[in-house]
């Protein structure tokens, strides 16, 4: 089956991470080599944790 495309493998890793409940998100270069559909997935996942949840995050673009 191979992997999944690289936006859904983002959104996978963040949600596997979520299972844990975090308090505190670290992300480094969290939209790196994605298309701009994906990107906006991933920013708007990261927003509702946010705004929604209350989850901290410390983020790092290149």
């Amino acid at each position: 089956m191979g992997d999944p495309p690289g936006g859904q493998q983002q959104r996978l890793l963040i949600a596997h991470v979520l299972t844990r409940r975090p308090g505190f998100l670290l992300l480094d270069e969290p939209v790196a080599n994605l298309d701009v559909r994906s990107v906006s997935g991933i920013v708007g996942v990261l927003r509702r944790l946010w705004v929604g949840q209350g989850i901290a995050m410390l983020l790092r673009f290149a």
